[in-house]
């Protein structure tokens, strides 16, 4: 359905509850993650003209998640959406992973176009060498100018 066109008003009345959720996990075991989905759970009231969802999805403590061929392992992992107009995801994930021998956690909150990232690793770096470390995997080497 084109959304700029104008709605029939029989969809209007049309209205559905709907209620989904999953007995067993769900697994995900690709070339981008090895997880387990502990809690998946959707409940939708509304009419044939609302494209939004809410629904919730926590993952599971020590599943695996690949990014630039680098293992997180999952500490927290809650996706949740929020919008019963719209398709906007609220997540909440601490992952853990090892480069060059640091043990480096990344906490992000937040929405698309409203994260809050927070990296810290041990031994302690600043944050903008973390992110090196994780894209490149190299720490950016600081040189001390003399006059």
């Amino acid at each position: 359905m084109d959304l700029t066109e104008s709605r029939n008003p029989l969809l209007e009345h049309v209205r559905f509850n709907l209620m989904v959720n999953t007995e067993s996990p769900m697994l995900v075991d690709n070339n981008l993650a090895k997880a387990s989905d502990r809690r998946q759970s959707a409940r939708s009231r509304r009419s044939c003209t609302k494209q939004g969802c809410p629904a919730s999805s926590s993952w599971e403590e020590g599943s695996v998640l690949t990014l630039n061929e680098r293992q997180h392992h999952v500490q927290r992992g809650v996706i949740d959406f929020i919008d019963d107009r719209r398709i906007v995801p609220s997540f909440d994930f601490q992952l853990a992973t090892t480069a060059k021998h640091y043990d480096i956690m990344i906490e992000a909150t937040g929405t698309p176009g409203d994260t809050q990232t927070t990296l810290t690793s041990d031994p302690s770096l600043p944050e903008p060498d973390i992110m090196a470390l994780l894209v490149t995997g190299r720490i950016v080497m600081r040189c001390a100018v003399r006059n």
